[in-house]
């Protein structure tokens, strides 16, 4: 015996459920998935996939203090990482 439509209809509807109720707790209680911080612009490595637009000549961008302070502690831990 297979599958009918009623149950694929009954699923489809269950696993939309559950994508909104996941969508309306993020609207409650947001969370950081990814971070995305361009740092410098004198990266001269071309990375294919990378979406900026380093070149050379270009200012060194913002100094680590002023980055570190921006991002608190956790930004003297993202520095010292790098």
């Amino acid at each position: 015996m297979g599958i009918t439509q009623e149950q694929i209809h009954k699923e489809k509807a269950r696993a939309m459920d559950l994508v909104a109720q996941y969508r309306d707790g993020l609207y409650r209680e947001p969370q950081l998935r990814s971070l995305f911080l361009e740092l410098t612009m004198t990266c001269n490595s071309r990375c294919f996939h990378c979406g900026s637009r380093c070149e050379t000549g270009v200012p060194s961008g913002l100094p680590k203090k002023h980055i570190c302070r921006s991002c608190g502690r956790s930004g003297t831990t993202l520095i010292r990482n790098i």
